[in-house]
């Protein structure tokens, strides 16, 4: 069964990354995780780097340096203190610094937080988060660093497709509920053609998209020994596994990014968009 050794915390020394400290220390108290905290700092623009600004601007780049030295030091150290872990800085391409670290240092969870920006910042944050979810080869946790966040977990929502990763998503999700002790539901959505959802689809193809969904998931609990309720149904995936978060009142979500096309298409193409409209912290496996 996975367990977390290592969570790898990509900050910026914002209030989102201050308040994302909390759900980082939670999960590596339960699991006795390493916390290693990387900070970026993005390379010169190439036209920039191409030119000689030294005499024009003596030691900015290592004041800078120095600068983001010091404040990665200070930072949560005192909400961190009883932690162990690294203080790393670094310089790049933050979402490819991220990705590298992440597979260099073992690590087995990246955590990043999302949402709360300027439009100018949401855009930058959001393309390296998307890059992120999109590449990286271990699970990574996102959420909305102001919703309301709990230290006691007690209800998950493992939303999966019916493809071959389902099971390492359910596995995942078991793990996390016997730390916790949590309650879990497993959530399907199958999705619907879109040029049908403009349409009343025929509801005897409706029944047997969502029966032939819970048939293949109940194998798959069965292989994985769970035996958890099951909510199963056919629409749009990224909007109704976050309607279901909702609705049920999740603690955590924990999705999978598994790719498949067609009508059992995976969570794949919606694990940005269901990060940045869910409730409650995403665990995207």
């Amino acid at each position: 069964m996975p367990r977390l050794h290592r969570i790898l915390f990509p900050i910026d020394y914002s209030e989102r990354s201050v308040a994302a400290g909390p759900r980082v220390k939670t999960l590596a108290e339960r699991f006795h995780a390493e916390v290693i905290l990387l900070h970026v700092l993005p390379s010169l623009p190439a036209h920039l780097a191409a030119l000689d600004l030294t005499s024009l601007l003596p030691g900015s780049r290592a004041a800078l340096e120095e600068r983001a030295q010091q404040e990665l030091g200070h930072f949560l150290d005192t909400e961190l203190a009883d932690l162990e872990g690294l203080r790393i800085l670094a310089e790049g391409s933050p979402a490819d610094s991220i990705l590298r670290h992440a597979e260099a240092l073992a690590a087995d969870l990246i955590v990043m937080p999302t949402r709360g920006l300027d439009l100018f910042h949401r855009y930058v944050t959001g393309s390296v988060t998307a890059k992120v979810l999109r590449d990286a080869s271990i699970p990574v946790c996102t959420g909305d660093a102001a919703a309301p966040y709990s230290r006691h977990i007690e209800r998950i929502i493992c939303a999966v497709d019916v493809g071959p990763g389902s099971a390492k998503t359910i596995t995942w999700a078991s793990n996390l509920a016997d730390q916790f002790h949590a309650r879990v539901t497993l959530v399907h959505v199958a999705q619907i053609p879109r040029q049908s959802l403009r349409h009343d689809f025929d509801r005897c193809r409706r029944q047997s998209l969502v029966r032939w969904a819970r048939e293949q998931l109940q194998k798959v609990q069965g292989a994985v020994k769970t035996n958890w309720d099951m909510h199963i149904e056919a629409g749009e995936p990224a909007k109704d596994v976050v309607r279901a978060a909702c609705a049920m009142k999740a603690d955590l979500l924990v999705i999978g990014r598994s790719r498949h096309e067609g009508l059992m298409a995976g969570l794949q193409a919606d694990t940005y968009a269901i990060a940045g409209r869910s409730p409650c912290p995403v665990v995207s496996v």
